[in-house]
């Protein structure tokens, strides 16, 4: 039966998806050994390709390093210069511009931005026409008034990059281990904007290109629509419309959620409900809110309570007024996204829940699996499992599909069926990494079954140092435990772990890619498979009754997910916890 939903899930994917000083000048021979710069999108450009077009000159392209730090080699250049780096898992070119004397070119969304409203068009069009005409237009005084315009932009939109020089600032990039700083966390709100807003940066480029100072600040607001506002302080909750899912994948809301109005409905109803930020001890708590619903036609009144992560990934719990709870994942609507796309080519680790059976007797699992896109969207899967208390995941292989039937995308959503089985698929992408998430419900064996399936481009899990902090003292989690008799019983766990005690890096093995933390609990990186973490059981005097084991799945974008078995567990098919991990932003 698992086989047979790894497969109907897999085969769905693609087959459904359509679609401040004086100007400079600008011919002198400047003779350079390299020049130097941060690639970024609000996490780290690891393994990007690095290139430079100057107006004369050899380079020598290399690539980032896992920190997105690059060197390129110049020979003879004559500058000015343009930067790109290619971002090796969506294909996303990125620009910046190198001014005479200038010898550091970061390279990021808000670089890119600089450099159209420096050419008054799109960079990759003056990237591939890189003449003198453009590159005269590279001065001290056109980079300053660039900056300021884009800096209007982003204010309009509750972002301030004042204090910064996007352009040579050094900063620090968040990656799988470590936290971003300052520059990298304005980075993941023009992302969190953008991506609530349902629009590219380009589209956004292109009005903010085409207004004039006086206007930018309205065109910016008018191109990001509800989401040019935000929460509170928080710029990475915007207004727009979200999807909601159920942590067994058996049901799925859309909501529109508006806050300039602080009000909530579910799409298309028309009836509002009161949106209020989230208080802890009379004090606001950024990036979360509640949703309240009054009682009405027999059903109980509730509060819905959202915790946002920087890339507005959200997960959220719904109290009910007889103290019973449901919860689960939140993405914002991404109607122009294509499953068909070259930037969802890649392998992807993916973590399944599944209920099957009847409420409220569910018995729930989990189901690790890998699939892999290639280029021309051919897709290759393997299942994962539980070998002598080791996990491991098969060889992707490749099928085809049985009467499999797709309908048109709607909002986002695109609805499949073999006859048996629905699969409702959705696709977001922020901070590099494309996530697929997937609603299954149908019959197997006599059998009802649901599941959420969710997979997200491979990111590999780097090591930390000795002596780091986890990042479980500043997140929110929600979680379904795991359970001795998964047929009948469940608990529900909620938490902001900021309340508990923190945990530090003991020790790092590189042999084998793990860490041990203070509190015994050892981490194995990419197992069973890259963007996998593995925590075996143990019990020590931390833990004196065991630690469950754990499979998790990491994400660039402050989220994870990961699935729980108790310390007896020898199977995939009785891990029957599961949690998703919101990391604060910062």
């Amino acid at each position: 039966m698992i086989k047979k939903l790894t497969f109907i899930l897999f085969f769905s994917l693609l087959t459904g998806c359509g679609g401040g000083g004086g100007a400079s000048s600008s011919g002198g021979a400047n003779i350079l050994s390299n020049i130097t710069g941060i690639g970024a999108t609000g996490a780290a450009i690891a393994n990007g390709t690095v290139t430079a077009q100057c107006l004369a000159g050899t380079v020598t392209p290399t690539t980032t390093d896992s920190n997105g730090n690059y060197s390129l080699t110049l020979t003879n250049a004559t500058l000015p210069c343009m930067v790109q780096i290619t971002v090796p898992s969506t294909g996303q070119n990125y620009y910046s511009i190198l001014e005479n004397g200038a010898t550091t070119a970061n390279v990021t969304p808000l670089t890119h931005l600089i450099s159209d409203a420096l050419f008054g068009a799109n960079s990759s069009t003056v990237w591939a026409n890189f003449t003198t005409t453009y590159a005269q237009m590279i001065t001290v005084a056109n980079i300053a008034a660039a900056q300021t315009k884009i800096q209007t932009a982003l204010t309009a939109m509750g972002i301030d990059i004042t204090q910064f020089d996007a352009l040579k600032s050094s900063f620090t990039p968040a990656t799988s281990s470590s936290s971003g700083s300052a520059l990298d966390q304005k980075l993941d709100q023009l992302a969190a904007t953008l991506t609530a807003a349902n629009t590219s940066l380009s589209t956004l480029s292109a009005a903010i290109t085409n207004a004039n100072t006086a206007t930018v600040a309205a065109a910016t607001a008018s191109t990001l629509g509800p989401a040019a506002t935000q929460l509170g302080s928080c710029p990475y909750v915007r207004g727009g419309n979200y999807w909601t899912f159920l942590y067994n994948g058996s049901t799925q809301s859309e909501w529109t959620i508006n806050l300039g109005a602080m009000t909530a409905n579910v799409y298309g109803s028309g009836t509002n409900y009161t949106v209020s930020q989230l208080t802890s001890g009379g004090t606001a708590v950024p990036c979360a809110f509640t949703i309240t619903i009054p009682a009405s036609g027999g059903n109980l009144a509730s509060v819905i309570t959202a915790y946002f992560s920087k890339s507005s990934i959200f997960a959220w719990k719904q109290a009910f007024s007889n103290n019973t709870f449901l919860f689960g994942l939140g993405i914002p609507v991404q109607s122009t996204e294509s499953l068909k796309s070259s930037q969802y080519a890649g392998t992807y680790p993916m973590l399944g829940y599944v209920a099957f059976g009847n409420s409220p007797n569910y018995y729930q699992a989990t189901l690790p699996m890998q699939l892999a896109i290639d280029s021309s969207g051919n897709i290759t899967t393997a299942s994962c499992s539980l070998t002598n208390g080791t996990p491991s995941c098969g060889s992707l292989t490749s099928g085809s599909p049985s009467n499999l039937t797709c309908g048109t995308p709607n909002q986002g959503m695109v609805t499949c069926t073999d006859g048996s089985t629905t699969v409702k698929a959705f696709a977001i992408t922020t901070q590099q990494q494309p996530t697929i998430f997937m609603l299954m419900n149908g019959t197997t064996s006599s059998l009802p079954f649901t599941a959420l399936v969710v997979g997200t481009k491979s990111k590999n899990v780097t090591l930390p140092a000795v002596g780091d902090t986890q990042n479980s003292s500043t997140a929110w989690y929600l979680a379904r435990v795991a359970q001795a008799n998964p047929n009948s019983s469940w608990n529900f766990v909620t938490g902001d772990t900021n309340t508990g005690a923190g945990t530090t890096v003991a020790s790092v093995n590189v042999a084998n890619s793990s860490y041990t933390a203070a509190d015994g609990l050892t981490f194995y990186g990419n197992t069973p498979a890259t963007g996998f973490y593995w925590v075996p059981s143990v019990t020590n005097s931390t833990f004196p009754t065991g630690s469950p084991k754990m499979l998790g799945m990491i994400s660039n974008g402050g989220w994870s997910m990961r699935a729980y078995g108790l310390s007896t567990a020898t199977t995939f098919d009785n891990f029957n916890g599961i949690e998703f991990f919101i990391k604060k932003p910062m």
